[in-house]
């Protein structure tokens, strides 16, 4: 499942049900959303680690890159924000059975000076 909800300067993108591995988040196109910060939280039961993947074109994931430079793996509740700026993204539970994960994005739209919406 996933829900998003905007406020003007946010958009909040979460998604639940991440139970068993090989579960994967509905991606979602945030192209036009520059800095994007995740947040995973719930139950981490069974050795559960999830990955936020980024794709140009739908088809072909990879991890996302935290500040860091490592991929965006989370073994427990947590946050962190993408070096990456992929058009689409998502989580996916790469481990785990009988978890229940939920994951969060809050997305902040980046402006070009003398733009306007």
């Amino acid at each position: 499942d996933r829900t998003v909800s905007y406020d003007e300067s946010c958009l909040n993108v979460t998604w639940t049900g991440l139970v068993n591995t090989g579960d994967v988040g509905e991606a979602v196109s945030l192209s036009g959303w520059g800095d994007k910060t995740f947040m995973a939280f719930g139950a981490f039961t069974g050795a559960a680690s999830v990955l936020i993947q980024g794709s140009n074109n739908g088809i072909d994931w990879f991890g996302l890159s935290n500040r860091q430079g490592t991929n965006m793996t989370f073994t427990a509740g947590g946050m962190n924000t993408s070096q990456d700026k992929p058009i689409y993204v998502r989580p996916i539970l790469t481990a785990g059975a009988g978890a229940l994960v939920s994951v969060a994005a809050a997305c902040h739209r980046t402006d070009v000076s003398g733009m306007t919406r």
